[in-house]
């Protein structure tokens, strides 16, 4: 049987958000970046190292350093909106930029990204043109929950 109610219902991708901080000042100014079709996997590449010493039987292993994991964020390119505008400004001027993802859950995750020179494709008949832009976590990224 089918829950027919949207809570009941699981939530996975329909309903999450990327949002960019436009303020310059310690408050931030959250606002939904229009037109993402997809915002890639946030997080960090860590290995586990052998660190057993070579008298010892059993193995025992301890977390590598943690690697920034590069995400490719593309949009349906509209040239008209400001927001994306100034979102794809940055990446062609190689800037920072702060980006939090709300997911349909209301699981967010917050970071400062270096963002790459974006690169377009080109429309089809079903299709929008794309904007595509890669993305590097600078810093942490935090995790937290909207209410």
């Amino acid at each position: 049987m089918i829950p027919t109610e949207v809570s009941a219902r699981a939530k996975i991708g329909a309903g999450s958000e990327l949002q960019m901080n436009f303020s310059a000042t310690e408050t931030p100014e959250w606002r939904l970046l229009v037109g993402v079709q997809s915002s890639g996997d946030w997080g960090y590449d860590q290995e586990f190292v052998d660190d057993t010493d070579i008298s010892e039987i059993d193995h025992t292993y301890v977390a590598g350093d943690a690697t920034a994991k590069e995400v490719l964020i593309t949009l349906k390119h509209m040239p008209g909106d400001a927001d994306q505008k100034a979102f794809l400004d940055s990446s062609d001027a190689n800037e920072e930029v702060q980006l939090r993802k709300v997911y349909s859950t209301g699981f967010t995750q917050t970071g400062t990204f270096l963002l790459s020179k974006p690169y377009y494709s080109d429309p089809t008949r079903s299709e929008f043109g794309k904007a595509s832009v890669k993305a590097v976590p600078q810093l942490g990224i935090t995790s937290g929950t909207i209410v």
